[in-house]
């Protein structure tokens, strides 16, 4: 039986940055093997910076990697607000990836227009076949968390919560920038795997109740294989031991 939620503890953020490089290694070679690319989703918040240091790994088609996010704030990719300025300013890509696999928003649009205009222009250039009602299921799905439980844009006790839409908007996000467009729980439930970041003691209670399914991260399930989660020591405390396991890269 698979163990929804898996933790794997690591000394700082450093040690989870080279993981998650580690894992998009891992995962774009065996996905490789079988498929002609490999999709990703990320987030941002303390994400880009967590990334930003890991040590670059030759020898692999980069090219074959494409670069989605998860959510992003209704901003020109210059604003500081962007999660793909976030990337950008971390030099992330620049290691690896040509500049037309990192698929960003246009920012002049209202949010329902930039909602339908990414999955237009961007979802399905890479997924010609989907739809709303049957969404991409994207090859790696990397989040964040808040304090407040919320990951994506999807925040405790709204209404895209319920959303049937693959990607949808919104225009009264909690946090600012209130614009935002954001995946969804359908879409963010059916990816082939799924990593959680989440670092500190702020991250505590969030962590117990995403547990609990109290709040909207612990709303994300991986019908494939379990949630895995990166945590630092002051994140783990709030971990049982049996959803405590040692990193492995292994499938």
């Amino acid at each position: 039986m698979t163990v929804p939620h898996k933790f794997y503890k690591f000394s700082d953020k450093a040690a989870i940055g080279q993981a998650i490089y580690d894992s998009l290694v891992h995962g774009l070679a065996f996905t490789l093997k079988e498929r002609s690319q490999y999709v990703i989703l990320v987030s941002g918040g303390s994400f880009p910076s967590i990334l930003a240091n890991a040590t670059p790994k030759a020898g692999l088609d980069w090219s074959k990697m494409h670069v989605l996010f998860a959510d992003e704030r209704i901003v020109p990719i210059t604003h500081t607000e962007s999660n793909a300025k976030a990337f950008n300013d971390a030099g992330i890509w620049d290691k690896i990836l040509p500049g037309a696999n990192v698929h960003t928003i246009d920012g002049s649009k209202s949010p329902e227009e930039c909602a339908q205009d990414y999955w237009n222009r961007c979802v399905l250039k890479l997924y010609p076949n989907a739809s709303h009602a049957n969404p991409p299921a994207f090859d790696t799905v990397f989040l964040g968390m808040g304090e407040d439980g919320h990951t994506a844009s999807l925040f405790p006790g709204h209404a895209l919560l319920k959303s049937s839409q693959a990607i949808d908007s919104l225009n009264d996000s909690p946090k600012s920038p209130s614009k935002r467009i954001t995946f969804t729980l359908p879409t963010l439930n059916k990816a082939e795997h799924t990593i959680f970041v989440a670092t500190g003691a702020g991250k505590v209670d969030a962590i117990r109740a995403a547990l609990e399914a109290k709040v909207p991260a612990g709303m994300i399930k991986n019908a494939h294989r379990s949630v895995q989660w990166f945590v630092d020591s002051d994140a783990a405390n709030a971990v049982p031991n049996d959803l405590m396991f040692e990193f492995s890269l292994h499938k």
